[in-house]
């Protein structure tokens, strides 16, 4: 039985980050294998400003599996329309309550490339039927979006993940572990490492033919404040999965905030394509 992570969205609360676990099991899977995915991804909130802002946010990401190894690179294209003030990975970067900074200015919006993430991962075997199935990665994020427009810090960071995925019956629970350098950035101040815990589960909810055509989910995601002007993260995530084809799959999710800089509602789209 192999596995691979091919959910690919924006947790956004104050921040923006990837790759929320979601198992897929295939029977027989081949020594090699590549996957397309394209996601899109629409959240709004106030964050705690007065005013809103909205995000979108367009990855297209290519992974190539191989002898326990995963390889993977994802670039975005994204807009960010509001007060300004919410900087995409990091959070809020202005408050009323920090004299030095600019006074606040009415709504802009700029869109534009994000950040290229690069990503290995390497799966390591149980050491028993009834162990959970342990995943390791790596990533490095490349800083090619504009820090002058608001769309990146202009620094490079680094993370360390682990994933954890156990099986009882039909569900498939699962932990993801992880902690992000990042660099110190010449545009924007108070920028700090952080660490983040995702924890849910997935279930099949009709079975055609020996393979889960459709299945559902629940992830909580918790991540420390990115920024001295942030606080953590708490939100839920539901999920919804549809593969109608073996090569084929499609995910909807939506996501609700629940502290002062998560996003308030989200919602996202992303289709997979394997051979």
């Amino acid at each position: 039985m192999g596995r691979n992570l091919h959910f690919s969205r924006p947790a956004l609360g104050l921040g923006l980050c990837l790759l929320a676990p979601l198992l897929q099991a295939d029977e027989g899977e081949p020594a090699a294998s590549h996957t397309l995915s394209f996601g899109s991804y629409y959240g709004e909130g106030d964050f705690g400003e007065n005013r809103d802002t909205r995000i979108v946010y367009l990855p297209f990401s290519y992974e190539y599996s191989r002898d326990g190894w995963r390889w993977s690179a994802s670039l975005p294209w994204l807009r960010i329309s509001g007060p300004g003030d919410v900087l995409l990975n990091i959070g809020g970067v202005t408050r009323p309550d920090q004299p030095q900074r600019e006074p606040e200015r009415d709504n802009v919006a700029t869109s534009g490339a994000g950040d290229l993430l690069l990503r290995a991962t390497r799966e390591l075997d149980p050491w028993s039927e009834s162990a959970p199935f342990i995943d390791l990665a790596v990533e490095v994020k490349l800083p090619l979006a504009d820090e002058t427009q608001g769309l990146g810090t202009g620094a490079r960071d680094y993370a360390l993940q682990s994933d954890l995925y156990q099986v009882w019956g039909n569900t498939t629970v699962f932990l993801t572990l992880g902690y992000r350098w990042r660099g110190k950035s010449d545009w924007f101040d108070g920028l700090q490492d952080s660490a983040s815990v995702s924890l849910g589960w997935s279930r099949p909810v009709l079975q055609e033919a020996g393979a889960n055509a459709w299945s559902w989910g629940l992830i909580y995601d918790y991540r420390e404040a990115a920024s001295l002007l942030s606080s953590d993260i708490h939100e839920l995530l539901p999920y919804l999965n549809w593969s109608p084809a073996g090569a084929w799959s499609v995910m909807a999710y939506a996501t609700r905030g629940f502290s002062r800089d998560s996003i308030d509602v989200a919602a996202g789209l992303q289709l997979n394509y394997r051979w």
